[in-house]
């Protein structure tokens, strides 16, 4: 009971024999093997992660050449429609392509940072000095008003306590 009322903290437990890991002559195994076999399994997961991904790539080569393929090129840009040679316009090829360029250069302006907003005109000289000159001037009247404390509404100031507002 003592040890679980913050008495135990200082005494040292016995290591649980569960907990260490033993290797094949059934000797505890040292920090350098535990280590080493933390590398080789990483290396192992980065082996199999490389290996999957080449699997992907030659996956997605061979479904574009397999796209390639005339009739199955049309067969998805006419939406499942079949087609007949006879019916087939003579310049599908160059539309196709035409369109291809259209959409590379739609997902590039899609990608492509945005340059800015529209703003407001630029201001000559003349009107950012007198725009400034009426802010201080402004700034400067109100500093007036505070340091003689001069009411806008006319009378003098009064004070007013938290019982003498208007709230019931």
């Amino acid at each position: 009971m003592s040890d679980a009322n913050f008495g135990g903290f200082m005494k040292i437990k016995p290591p649980d024999p569960n907990d260490i890991e033993l290797d094949s002559s059934g000797q505890p195994k040292s920090h350098k093997q535990i280590i080493q076999e933390l590398i080789l399994a990483s290396k192992q997961k980065k082996y199999e992660k490389a290996k999957e991904a080449d699997e992907n790539y030659e996956l997605v080569c061979k479904l574009d050449d397999e796209f390639k393929d005339p009739d199955i090129r049309n067969l998805l840009l006419l939406g499942g429609k079949k087609s007949t040679s006879d019916s087939k316009p003579k310049d599908a090829p160059s539309i196709s392509g035409e369109k291809e360029e259209y959409d590379k250069i739609v997902r590039e302006l899609q990608f492509e940072a945005k340059a800015g907003r529209a703003s407001d005109r630029l201001k000559t000289e003349l009107e950012v000095s007198t725009e400034e000159k009426e802010k201080l001037e402004q700034l400067e009247k109100d500093r007036l008003k505070r340091m003689h404390m001069v009411e806008t509404d006319g009378g003098a100031r009064k004070h007013r306590s938290a019982d003498d507002l208007d709230d019931g």
